[in-house]
């Protein structure tokens, strides 16, 4: 049987609602897919208005906890850090250190497992960073930017160490510092970009660990540059640079 929600009182904040709820949802160990009970049966436990319980349902909603489903309820959603990584733009608007921290986090986790990576990656894996980079460089030398090849290189690499949460914190990293760079209009060296991201291929398909361990250091280096760069100074309405 499970446990029923706590009674709270009539005039406690919408954030009482949301713990209580969170609350039960771990208390019976629901996992995702589960349905919660309804939103009148919610009300009545708590004790609560109907108003405070929808807002705290929309908190939940927004913050991907749960999933309302028209017509047939709510249910308890998988884990998704496309709020944190929303959450995490949000904040850099107004610090822009937070980018470089970002950074930092970034370069902490591939540069920790590359090793691993290097030593367990495939032959298919291989041919598959040359096709990239292949790419890359057409590109670059075109003009054209290869975002999306870039994103599929670093994934590529990662994959092997068979941690899902290491390539999920690593994708929204990655499209958190995309996203700045639009927002504060800045475009890398297309050419010399490219070319760093062949020289890592080069000592991986080596299975040099150090060496590939020491290309990944220049490539966040050229990045930390990059960033501090594109952060420094004030930035207007726009999102272009005011000269001091």
């Amino acid at each position: 049987m499970k446990k029923q929600l706590k009674s709270l009182k009539s005039d406690s904040r919408h954030t009482l609602i949301f713990n209580e709820i969170k609350n039960f949802i771990i208390r019976n160990k629901l996992q995702p897919g589960d349905k919660l009970p309804p939103e009148k049966e919610i009300t009545a436990q708590l004790g609560v208005s109907r108003t405070a319980v929808r807002e705290a349902i929309k908190s939940m909603e927004a913050l991907g906890i749960i999933e309302v489903r028209q017509g047939q309820g709510m249910f308890v959603q998988s884990f998704n850090f496309e709020p944190i990584l929303n959450n995490l733009s949000y904040s850099i608007q107004f610090n822009r250190d937070n980018l470089f921290n970002v950074l930092q986090i970034r370069k902490a986790l591939e540069c920790f497992y590359i090793k691993e990576a290097v030593q367990k990656i495939s032959q298919k894996d291989i041919e598959q960073l040359e096709r990239l980079v292949n790419r890359m460089k057409v590109k670059a030398e075109q003009g054209k930017d290869f975002a999306a090849e870039d994103s599929k290189f670093h994934q590529t690499i990662f994959k092997v160490v068979g941690n899902d949460l290491l390539l999920k914190l690593l994708d929204i990293f990655w499209k958190l510092l995309r996203n700045s760079y639009e927002a504060l209009r800045d475009k890398p060296d297309l050419v010399s970009h490219a070319l760093r991201h062949r020289k890592l291929f080069k000592a991986i398909k080596k299975r040099d660990v150090k060496t590939a361990q020491e290309r990944l250091l220049e490539h966040f280096m050229s990045t930390e540059s990059r960033v501090k760069k594109a952060t420094s100074g004030k930035i207007d309405s726009d999102g272009n640079k005011i000269s001091d």
